[in-house]
C-alpha cells in the first residue's frame, strides 16, 4: 500500500467505527430514541393518505422512510442517518479544515454524541447544509441555496434559519455581527424581552406552515429567570474573537463564514433567552461552524504556549470537561429502562 491509500484506509475504517458507534447510542442509548421509534411506530402503521398532512410533524425524507421500513427494525433507519451524516461530515472536513484530525477531535467531544447520538434529523440536515454553505463560499449560490432549503424541507425544518449565511458571509460584516451582540446583551439586561416580539410577529405567520405551531407552543413556556450564557459560551465567544483577530488575514472564504456563523450563534443566544429548546437548537446550527475553524483556536495557543505538549493538555482537559458536564452529566447517554 502506498501512504495515501494507508491513510484512505484508516480513514475508510474510523468513519465506519463512528457509523457503528451513532446508530447504536442513537437506537438505544440516546433519550432521543424511544420519541423516533414511536413516531416511526406511528407513522408506518398510518395511511399514505395522511401523507401531506403528515409533514407538518416529520419531514419529507423521514416520513418516507419511516413508511418503508419493516416496523420491528427501527435500528435500520438509524443506521441509515448515521451513514449519509457522517459519510458527509467527515468528507467535508478533509476539504475544508486546516486539520482533519484536530476538527474530528473537536466534533467528537463537542457534537457527536448531541447530533449523531441523538438530534439525527438535525444532525443530517447540518451534513447538508454546510456543503451548501462551502459551495457558497465558492460563490456558487445556487447549488448553496439548493442545498440548504433541501436540508430544510427533507430532513429538519429548522435549517431555514441557515439561509441567513446569505447576508454574513462577508469579512466586512464581522465586526458588525459582533457589535451586535454586546448592544444586544445591553438591551437584555435592562429588561427587555426579544420573545415578545417573535410572538407578535408569529402571530401574522400562518399556524399551518411548516414548524410555525410547533415554535409557537416552544414561546408559550417562556423562563423569566433564565440567562443567555454559561461560562462556557462566555469563554467561547471571546476567545472566538481573540482567534478571528489573530488570523483574519489568513482565513478563506469558508473559514469567514464560520467565523460569522459562529459569533451569530451567540447572537441567537441572547435574543431566545428564556425558551431553552429553540435558543440551544438554533444556536447548535450556527456554532456547527465551529469544528472547521477549530485548528486555528489550537494554533492560537500553541502560539501562545509554544509547547506542543502543553497546548495539547490544555485542548485536551478543556475538551474532556466539556464532554463530562454536557454529555455525561447532562444526561444525552441514558441506559435503557432506567
Amino acid at each position: 500500500m502506498t501512504i495515501n491509500s494507508k491513510r484512505e484506509y484508516l480513514d475508510l475504517i474510523v468513519l465506519l467505527i463512528l457509523i457503528i458507534v451513532a446508530t447504536i447510542i442513537s437506537h438505544s442509548f440516546s433519550v432521543d430514541s424511544k420519541n423516533y421509534k414511536e413516531a416511526i411506530e406511528v407513522y408506518n402503521e398510518t395511511s399514505w393518505r395522511f401523507f401531506f398532512q403528515q409533514l407538518r410533524e416529520f419531514e419529507l425524507f423521514h416520513l418516507i422512510v419511516a413508511k418503508l421500513l419493516p416496523l420491528d427494525t427501527p435500528i435500520i433507519y438509524f443506521s441509515i442517518i448515521a451513514t449519509l451524516s457522517l459519510t458527509l461530515k467527515l468528507y467535508l472536513f478533509k476539504k475544508t479544515s486546516r486539520s482533519f484530525e484536530l476538527s474530528l477531535l473537536f466534533y467528537l467531544a463537542y457534537f457527536f454524541v448531541l447530533l449523531d447520538g441523538t438530534q439525527v434529523r438535525v444532525s443530517i440536515a447540518i451534513s447538508i447544509a454546510f456543503w451548501g454553505i462551502f459551495f457558497l463560499s465558492k460563490n456558487r449560490s445556487i447549488i448553496a441555496a439548493a442545498l440548504i432549503a433541501a436540508a430544510a424541507l427533507f430532513f429538519h425544518y429548522s435549517i431555514f434559519f441557515l439561509f441567513i449565511v446569505f447576508f454574513i458571509r462577508k469579512k466586512e460584516i464581522t465586526k458588525y455581527i459582533i457589535f451586535s451582540w454586546f448592544i444586544l446583551m445591553a438591551v437584555w439586561l435592562l429588561g427587555v424581552n426579544y420573545l415578545a416580539f417573535f410572538k407578535m410577529l408569529l402571530s401574522y405567520i400562518d399556524p399551518d406552515f411548516f414548524g410555525v405551531s410547533k415554535i409557537k407552543i416552544y414561546l408559550q413556556r417562556i423562563d423569566p429567570n433564565s440567562a443567555p450564557y454559561s461560562l462556557q459560551f462566555l469563554l467561547l465567544f471571546f476567545s472566538s474573537i481573540c482567534v478571528y483577530n489573530r488570523y483574519k488575514n489568513v482565513l478563506n472564504d469558508f473559514e469567514v463564514i464560520c467565523f460569522n456563523l459562529v459569533f451569530f450563534s451567540f447572537i441567537i443566544l441572547v435574543i431566545f433567552t428564556g425558551e431553552s429548546v429553540l435558543q440551544n437548537r438554533l444556536s447548535e446550527i450556527y456554532r456547527f461552524g465551529i469544528v472547521f475553524i477549530f485548528p486555528l483556536y489550537y494554533k492560537f495557543i500553541l502560539d501562545i504556549t509554544h509547547r506542543d505538549w502543553l497546548t495539547k493538555a490544555i485542548i485536551a482537559t478543556l475538551l474532556i470537561g466539556y464532554f463530562f458536564y454536557y454529555v455525561v452529566l447532562a444526561g444525552l447517554i441514558v441506559i435503557p429502562n432506567q
